[in-house]
């Protein structure tokens, strides 16, 4: 996990160093950004979904705390695979074999 991680962003031939803070990354795979409004406004939305194309990443989740009940303050965003090659490509979520991660449990039906 990744609190406060700088991403940069390259304009017209300029380098910005450091464009915007995500306020977190989980294990290159998950954006997460954190907000203590009334209320979710589009352009909280709008704006996941744009540091998601610029880091890539697929997934991100927008937390508001001024929910009454968490479950109620998280909004999932997804998009495609669009974006920059930022994590050079090695922790791409499409890349991630999840079939041998975990033991059957269901190993008795299989045979």
């Amino acid at each position: 996990m990744e609190r406060q991680k700088a991403i940069s962003l390259k304009y017209e031939n300029h380098l910005l160093d450091i464009a915007f803070h995500a306020d977190l990354v989980m294990n290159n795979l998950v954006l997460v950004e954190l907000k203590s409004v009334e209320t979710v406004t589009p352009l909280f939305k709008k704006s996941v979904t744009n540091y998601l194309k610029l880091i890539p990443l697929r997934l991100g989740l927008l937390i508001n705390f001024n929910a009454a009940h968490l479950k109620h303050g998280i909004t999932r965003i997804t998009i495609g695979r669009e974006g920059k090659d930022f994590f050079g490509g090695r922790n791409n979520i499409s890349d991630i074999n999840l079939t041998n991660s975990l033991p059957s449990s269901r190993s008795s039906r299989d045979t």
